[in-house]
């Protein structure tokens, strides 16, 4: 083994800088927040060469000459003076290893000033110093870097390219942008304005400003000791990836495994598998339950209690998705006249029913419709499966109605053709009657009130080696679905009852489902969680399928049991349940407006 030896100072520092500025964006960050601890209401930054050269500038309370050289050495620092202010933190700076680690791979300026006093300029080449000077009086600071990493050539060939660290430095600085909404940004490359964000009053209109979008809703919560607040985009504004979702704790730009869980569990049945939604989370608490100290760059936090903390995010972004704001502008109650369509008899026509109110049609409501994919048979099936009393609570009971809409037609036996005062509205009725029978099934689940059909003949479930002990461990969870099971032999079980609004051959696949995903996760899942999957499974398969013809009056069932649902907007898988087509963009394509 070879002998202990003590590092020298370069390399301490070098190493210390690896940890810190692992690449340009991270060293942005650490000055942005040197100025926010600063008290800086205004801050510039400027950066080209993809980070290896920047400037930030901000109004700040400044540096006293006698401190500007104390600034730049390491483990110096204003923000803590023993081991337990570490558990009290109200600033992002606290380790004094920011400046210095900067300095020791960089040319770096130093320009600082106090209210009042003369502004001084010291510069470290790559750690060595050299005298400071006056400059004359301004107040606040400015850092130049240049030459990032130069004397570190082994780091410097890990840069990425000059494309890919300046999208990573814009990201950055949204990110600290949404942060401190009330601090006015300036952002240029190469000394040309990239971005301007004036102070704003709230995390609303920072985030409108920043990410560029309109619609957007705000909640917050208070719960004990913490914080929450929340800005998120409806369901159909999604990207394939998670770089849409920020999290913030104690105004610190993170990630977090319990903040992306929470969201995500938040938005359950309203994204489709590899999506993710557009969201602004903020979340303050109590320093001493929250740990800062976990990551160098503070990319990171721990919890003390982490379920709290998913449960603070879940729930106030669910009751806001529950009310599903996005839907008031499209289904606003129209003022048009609801006249009569016309009848075509064309064979051309074939494709598309154009109800009419003249023809002889069932009025049996559409929530007993229970049709067999194979089945030719145009009318619907008794269905006793009781409605549950869910409500929307907003003025949408009294002026949003998707029953509202005028009906024009079924477009290809699928789509159920709407128009409303300023749009044309496309509902996929599979889509929204599987809806329907999911919300029903998972919310009787949840009351402990499914109606039960027992059957004369139980049918037989055949399945592989351990799933029927898997079924049968959950057989008290699933006698609240309304399905009993019985144990017939070791590969098999009898279902003696289920509700009647579910196909065989549904209730058989869910089943199957269930029993697989038991054997895969063991204990370790919530059974909530798997109902909904199963339901949604079981609604899919049960409900109205593209191809059967709906009269006018089953399409205005289905509109009208829409309106029972707040989500019904997405089908339980998170696809859209209708396409809106804003009147003004026919008449574009028409050549009636520019």
């Amino acid at each position: 083994m070879s002998l202990i030896k003590a590092l020298n100072e370069d390399t301490i520092s070098q190493i210390s800088a690896g940890e810190v500025v692992e690449r340009p964006s991270h060293l942005i960050k650490e000055l942005v927040e040197n100025s926010l601890d600063a008290g800086a209401t205004e801050i510039e930054i400027d950066f080209d060469q993809g980070g290896r050269f920047v400037r930030v500038k901000d109004n700040g309370t400044g540096i006293a000459p006698n401190q500007m050289s104390l600034a730049l050495a390491r483990h110096t620092t204003s923000k803590i003076q023993k081991i337990d202010d570490i558990w009290k933190l109200n600033t992002y700076g606290f380790r004094g290893e920011a400046l210095a680690s900067i300095a020791s791979v960089s040319d770096l300026t130093l320009i600082s000033g106090q209210k009042g006093e003369d502004s001084y300029k010291l510069r470290q080449v790559f750690g060595k110093e050299e005298e400071s000077v006056s400059i004359g009086e301004s107040k606040g600071t400015k850092v130049i870097i240049r030459s990032l990493f130069e004397n570190t050539p082994a780091r410097f060939k890990f840069l990425k390219s000059e494309g890919t660290e300046n999208s990573s430095i814009k990201t950055t600085l949204k990110a600290l942008a949404l942060s401190q909404e009330k601090i006015s940004f300036r952002v240029l490359q190469k000394s040309k304005l990239l971005y301007y964000w004036p102070a704003q009053k709230n995390l609303l209109q920072r985030t409108a400003q920043v990410l560029g979008k309109k619609d957007l809703y705000f909640t917050e919560e208070t719960k004990g000791a913490y914080k929450i607040q929340a800005v998120i985009a409806p369901p159909h504004h999604t990207l394939k990836n998670r770089k849409s979702s920020w999290f913030f704790v104690s105004d610190r730009w993170i990630e977090s495994r319990v903040l992306q869980a929470g969201l995500m569990s938040a938005y359950r049945g309203l994204l489709m598998h590899g999506e993710y939604p557009l969201a602004v989370i903020k979340i303050t608490g109590p320093n001493d339950e929250i740990d800062v100290n976990v990551h160098p760059t503070k990319s990171q936090v721990r919890f003390k209690d982490s379920s709290f903390i998913f449960k603070l995010v879940e729930s106030p972004i669910r009751r806001l998705l529950e009310t599903a704001p996005w839907t008031k502008k499209i289904i606003s109650a129209s003022s048009l006249k609801k006249e009569e369509n016309l009848n075509f008899s064309n064979y051309e026509f074939k494709k598309t029913n154009w109800p009419n109110k003249k023809q002889e049609y069932s009025t049996k409501t559409l929530s007993q419709l229970a049709w067999d994919k194979e089945s030719k048979n145009l009318e619907p099936k008794e269905e006793s499966f009781k409605s549950i009393d869910y409500k929307i609570k907003s003025e949408q009971d009294q002026k949003i109605s998707w029953a509202h809409l005028q009906i024009l037609a079924q477009a290809h036996l699928t789509y159920i053709v709407c128009q409303s005062d300023h749009s044309l509205i496309f509902i996929d009725q599979h889509a929204s009657h599987e809806r329907i029978i999911y919300e029903r099934m998972f919310q009787s689940w949840k009351k402990g009130n499914v109606e039960v059909q027992n059957q004369l003949v139980p049918f037989v479930l055949d399945l592989e080696e351990g799933q029927t002990s898997a079924l049968l461990e959950l057989n008290d969870d699933l006698k609240k679905l309304g399905v009993q099971l019985e144990s017939l032999s070791p590969y098999s079980l009898t279902i003696n009852s289920y509700p009647p609004i579910i196909k065989e051959k549904a209730l058989q696949e869910g089943l199957l489902f269930l029993a697989k995903r038991r054997l895969e996760t063991g204990d370790r899942f919530s059974f909530e969680r798997v109902v909904s999957d199963l339901c949604a499974t079981l609604a899919c398969h049960s409900a109205i399928r593209a191809g059967k013809s709906l009269n006018l009056e089953q399409m205005r069932e289905l509109l009208k049991q829409m309106d029972e649902y707040p989500l019904s907007s997405f089908c339980p898988h998170g696809r859209p349940v209708f396409v809106e087509y804003p009147i003004s963009r026919l008449e574009k394509d028409f050549g009636r407006i520019v």
